[in-house]
Protein backbone atom coordinates (compact mmCIF):
# COMPACT_ATOMS: atom_id res chain seq x y z
CA UNK A 1 0.00 0.00 0.00
CA UNK A 2 3.30 2.22 0.73
CA UNK A 3 3.75 2.76 -2.70
CA UNK A 4 0.46 2.80 -4.35
CA UNK A 5 1.28 6.35 -6.15
CA UNK A 6 3.86 4.19 -8.06
CA UNK A 7 2.39 2.87 -10.51
CA UNK A 8 4.07 0.78 -13.40
CA UNK A 9 1.67 1.41 -16.15
CA UNK A 10 1.79 5.62 -15.50
CA UNK A 11 4.10 7.86 -15.68
CA UNK A 12 5.07 10.34 -12.58
CA UNK A 13 4.98 14.12 -13.47
CA UNK A 14 7.38 16.03 -11.14
CA UNK A 15 5.27 16.78 -8.14
CA UNK A 16 5.07 15.88 -4.63
CA UNK A 17 2.06 14.49 -2.94
CA UNK A 18 1.06 13.96 0.73
CA UNK A 19 -1.15 10.84 1.82
CA UNK A 20 -2.18 9.22 5.18
CA UNK A 21 -1.55 5.18 5.43
CA UNK A 22 -2.77 3.35 8.11
CA UNK A 23 1.39 3.43 8.79
CA UNK A 24 1.43 7.13 8.67
CA UNK A 25 1.72 10.00 6.81
CA UNK A 26 3.96 9.95 3.51
CA UNK A 27 5.24 12.43 1.15
CA UNK A 28 6.02 11.34 -2.16
CA UNK A 29 7.95 13.36 -4.69
CA UNK A 30 8.34 12.45 -8.68
CA UNK A 31 11.33 13.84 -10.28
CA UNK A 32 12.71 13.29 -13.66
CA UNK A 33 16.26 11.78 -13.41
CA UNK A 34 16.90 13.03 -9.72
CA UNK A 35 20.47 14.06 -9.42
CA UNK A 36 22.24 12.41 -6.96
CA UNK A 37 22.25 15.59 -4.77
CA UNK A 38 18.47 15.38 -4.82
CA UNK A 39 18.77 12.02 -3.54
CA UNK A 40 21.08 12.96 -0.99
CA UNK A 41 18.99 15.81 -0.18
CA UNK A 42 15.93 13.76 0.68
CA UNK A 43 17.94 10.64 2.10
CA UNK A 44 19.87 13.11 4.55
CA UNK A 45 18.48 16.81 4.62
CA UNK A 46 16.85 18.84 6.44
CA UNK A 47 12.79 18.89 6.21
CA UNK A 48 10.60 22.52 7.21
CA UNK A 49 6.83 21.45 7.48
CA UNK A 50 4.26 23.47 8.65
CA UNK A 51 0.50 23.62 8.06
CA UNK A 52 -1.96 26.07 6.14
CA UNK A 53 -6.10 25.80 6.07
CA UNK A 54 -8.40 26.92 4.00
CA UNK A 55 -11.89 26.19 4.14
CA UNK A 56 -12.10 22.34 3.32
CA UNK A 57 -8.27 22.20 2.24
CA UNK A 58 -4.83 21.73 4.51
CA UNK A 59 -2.14 22.83 3.07
CA UNK A 60 0.92 20.40 3.82
CA UNK A 61 3.83 23.05 3.27
CA UNK A 62 7.46 21.40 2.99
CA UNK A 63 10.73 22.46 1.88
CA UNK A 64 13.34 19.48 1.52
CA UNK A 65 16.80 21.52 1.17
CA UNK A 66 18.67 20.77 -1.59
CA UNK A 67 15.64 19.58 -3.55
CA UNK A 68 13.05 22.48 -3.02
CA UNK A 69 12.28 25.90 -2.46
CA UNK A 70 8.92 26.10 -0.33
CA UNK A 71 6.00 23.86 -1.54
CA UNK A 72 3.03 22.42 -0.78
CA UNK A 73 0.73 20.01 -0.99
CA UNK A 74 -3.46 19.72 -0.64
CA UNK A 75 -5.03 16.84 1.62
CA UNK A 76 -8.20 16.31 2.76
CA UNK A 77 -9.31 13.12 4.79
CA UNK A 78 -12.44 13.39 3.61
CA UNK A 79 -11.23 13.24 -0.29
CA UNK A 80 -11.65 9.22 -0.62
CA UNK A 81 -15.41 8.14 1.33
CA UNK A 82 -14.35 4.24 -0.03
CA UNK A 83 -11.50 4.38 1.91
CA UNK A 84 -10.33 1.73 3.96
CA UNK A 85 -8.53 3.94 6.29
CA UNK A 86 -9.93 4.19 10.05
CA UNK A 87 -9.10 7.31 10.73
CA UNK A 88 -10.58 6.73 14.45
CA UNK A 89 -7.38 4.79 15.21
CA UNK A 90 -4.93 6.65 13.36
CA UNK A 91 -5.95 10.16 15.52
CA UNK A 92 -6.52 8.55 18.30
CA UNK A 93 -2.88 8.70 19.67
CA UNK A 94 -2.44 12.91 20.67
CA UNK A 95 0.87 12.94 22.48
CA UNK A 96 3.19 10.82 20.26
CA UNK A 97 5.21 12.08 17.90
CA UNK A 98 4.33 10.87 14.11
CA UNK A 99 6.66 8.76 11.51
CA UNK A 100 6.61 10.85 8.21
CA UNK A 101 7.66 9.20 5.17
CA UNK A 102 8.99 10.74 2.48
CA UNK A 103 10.11 9.13 -1.08
CA UNK A 104 11.63 10.82 -4.19
CA UNK A 105 11.21 8.99 -7.39
CA UNK A 106 12.42 9.22 -10.78
CA UNK A 107 9.14 9.81 -12.80
CA UNK A 108 10.71 8.18 -15.78
CA UNK A 109 10.98 5.09 -14.49
CA UNK A 110 8.75 5.04 -11.66
CA UNK A 111 11.86 3.59 -9.39
CA UNK A 112 12.38 4.82 -5.59
CA UNK A 113 15.46 6.66 -5.60
CA UNK A 114 15.58 7.73 -2.02
CA UNK A 115 13.54 6.38 0.99
CA UNK A 116 13.33 8.21 4.46
CA UNK A 117 11.47 8.06 7.30
CA UNK A 118 11.53 10.89 10.24
CA UNK A 119 9.84 11.62 13.37
CA UNK A 120 8.09 14.88 13.40
CA UNK A 121 7.71 16.62 16.18
CA UNK A 122 4.78 16.42 18.75
CA UNK A 123 3.30 19.66 18.43
CA UNK A 124 3.58 19.13 14.73
CA UNK A 125 1.90 15.37 15.24
CA UNK A 126 -0.79 16.98 17.28
CA UNK A 127 -1.71 19.70 14.93
CA UNK A 128 -1.88 17.59 12.15
CA UNK A 129 -3.94 15.12 13.92
CA UNK A 130 -6.12 17.72 14.84
CA UNK A 131 -7.09 19.38 11.82
CA UNK A 132 -7.62 15.80 10.06
CA UNK A 133 -9.56 15.21 12.85
CA UNK A 134 -11.77 18.42 12.15
CA UNK A 135 -11.96 17.91 8.43
CA UNK A 136 -13.78 14.70 9.96
CA UNK A 137 -15.89 16.12 12.01
CA UNK A 138 -17.22 18.79 9.41
CA UNK A 139 -19.77 17.98 5.89
CA UNK A 140 -17.63 18.19 2.89
CA UNK A 141 -18.58 18.81 -0.59
CA UNK A 142 -16.01 18.51 -3.40
CA UNK A 143 -17.37 21.07 -5.13
CA UNK A 144 -16.39 23.67 -2.23
CA UNK A 145 -12.96 21.99 -1.84
CA UNK A 146 -12.33 22.45 -5.60
CA UNK A 147 -13.01 26.63 -4.69
CA UNK A 148 -11.19 26.56 -1.88
CA UNK A 149 -7.79 24.93 -4.06
CA UNK A 150 -9.03 27.96 -6.82
CA UNK A 151 -9.19 30.27 -4.04
CA UNK A 152 -5.26 29.95 -2.75
CA UNK A 153 -4.45 30.24 -6.43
Amino acid sequence: MLFDLMKADKKLTQHCRFDYFPAGPQLSCAYKRPSSRKIAAVNSGEIELALFEHGQVLFILHKIHGLEHWSDCSFSACLDPESSTDWTDLLEETNTNLKLTVTLTDSDTNVVKALRCIELPVNFSIALRDKLSAQLERPFSSETYKQNLLDCK
